[in-house]
C-alpha cells in the first residue's frame, strides 16, 4: 500500500524482444489529490530508471560479456545507447547495424531496463505516464494526450520500429480506461513536481529515441 492506498497485482506487458515491457499496478482506491497521484507513478518510474542506470554502467564498467547484440539494436535508445558507446566509443555509431557487441549481463539489464521503463512512463492509460499525465493537465486532457500517444506510437512502428508498435498495440487494448480518480482533482500539483514532470519528459524521449547514426561517408 502507499499513500494508503492498495494496488492491484502487476499486470504483465508481453514483449516479442524483451519478454515483457513491464508490468501495470492498478489502483483499487482513490488518492486524496493530483499530487499524490502524481509522487506515485513518478516515484515508480524513478526507482526503475535509477536501478536499470546503475546494472547499464555497473555492467559496462565489468567488461565485455557472453551476451552479443548488434549495434542497431542497441541504437534504438538514444540515452541507454549513448551510454554504451561512452563506454565503448565508436562501437554504436559505425556504418554496420548488425555489428555485434559484447555486453556483460547486468549491461543487457539495464539496457533493456531503460527501455520498458521508459515505456511505460508514456502517457497512456493507467501507466506511470498515465497517472503522471493525469496529476499535470487533468482528466479531460489526459484522455486526449493518450489518444495522440497512442497514434504516434503506431506512426512511429509503422517506419521500422517493431518495439513501440508491438507497445502501442498491446497498450490500446490494455490501457482504455484512466486511472481511478482522486478525491480532489480540482487542486492542481505544485510547481516543484512539474519540473519534475518536464525532466522526466526529456528523459523518456531520450530513452524511447534511437541514437543517430554517424559515418564516415
Amino acid at each position: 500500500k502507499e499513500y494508503g492506498v492498495e494496488l492491484g497485482g502487476p499486470v504483465v506487458l508481453p514483449s516479442l524482444n524483451f519478454g515483457a515491457l513491464g508490468t501495470v499496478r492498478r489502483m483499487k482506491g482513490q488518492v486524496d489529490g493530483r499530487g499524490e497521484m502524481f509522487d506515485l507513478g513518478f516515484g515508480s518510474a524513478a526507482v526503475g530508471f535509477g536501478l536499470s542506470l546503475g546494472f547499464l554502467v555497473l555492467g559496462l564498467s565489468l567488461g565485455g560479456g557472453d551476451a552479443v547484440l548488434p549495434a542497431g539494436f542497441l541504437r534504438s535508445s538514444a540515452l541507454a545507447g549513448g551510454i554504451i558507446d561512452l563506454f565503448n566509443p565508436g562501437s554504436l555509431t559505425g556504418p554496420d547495424p548488425m555489428a555485434g557487441i559484447h555486453l556483460h549481463p547486468l549491461a543487457v539489464a539495464g539496457f533493456t531496463g531503460i527501455i520498458t521503463t521508459a515505456l511505460n512512463c508514456l502517457p497512456i492509460g493507467q501507466t506511470d505516464g498515465g497517472r503522471v499525465t493525469t496529476a499535470l493537465f487533468g482528466r479531460q486532457a489526459a484522455s486526449v494526450i493518450t489518444a495522440f500517444t497512442l497514434l504516434v506510437c503506431f506512426i512511429i512502428g509503422l517506419f521500422g520500429n517493431d518495439i513501440i508498435l508491438f507497445y502501442a498495440a498491446i497498450a490500446a487494448i490494455t490501457q482504455r480506461e484512466m486511472e481511478v480518480p482522486a478525491r480532489n482533482e480540482i487542486d492542481e500539483v505544485d510547481d516543484a513536481r512539474g519540473i519534475l514532470g518536464i525532466l522526466g519528459v526529456f528523459v523518456v524521449m531520450l530513452s524511447v529515441l534511437p541514437l543517430p547514426i554517424q559515418t564516415p561517408y
